[in-house]
């Protein structure tokens, strides 16, 4: 089984207007390689570390694996990407006016969990390799 990494993080967050929002995602590899580098314009920190693991998965089904284990620093990713649309999960989403992009992406991830067996596993972000990517370069 093989490992990746993945972290996101949102420049000017605190902005309520979301297109001055950028949000990033990465995945890595067990090495720190990095895998995928993506920026989108609006968004959240929640949604960019849902948004590294859709990567995640995409680069294992492109790779033709059948299993693969994720590492993220997010709890309320891995809960989100764990469990079907919760009325928690959905009711601050939908605060943050993030719920188009949360159900865009959770559809996806939930079409490729089709294809790939996923475990997930919280570590914190001084362990986690595209963690580190995302605070050298970008300063998130």
């Amino acid at each position: 089984m093989i490992t990746f990494y993945t972290d996101g993080g949102c420049s000017m967050s605190n902005q309520k207007d979301a297109s001055k929002r950028t949000m990033i995602a990465v995945v890595s590899d067990s090495k720190g390689k990095i895998l995928s580098d993506v920026s989108n314009h609006g968004g959240s920190n929640n949604i960019a570390e849902l948004m590294a693991m859709e990567h995640a998965l995409d680069i294992a089904l492109k790779m033709k694996l059948k299993k693969l284990h994720i590492i993220s620093d997010s709890r309320c990713a891995i809960s989100q990407f764990k469990k079907d649309e919760s009325k928690r999960n959905a009711k601050s989403i939908r605060k943050m006016n993030d719920y188009e992009w949360y159900q865009a992406i959770k559809g996806r991830i939930d079409r490729l969990k089709q294809y790939i067996d996923v475990t997930l596993e919280w570590q914190g972000r001084d362990s986690n390799l595209a963690g580190h990517y995302i605070e050298n370069k970008y300063g998130l």
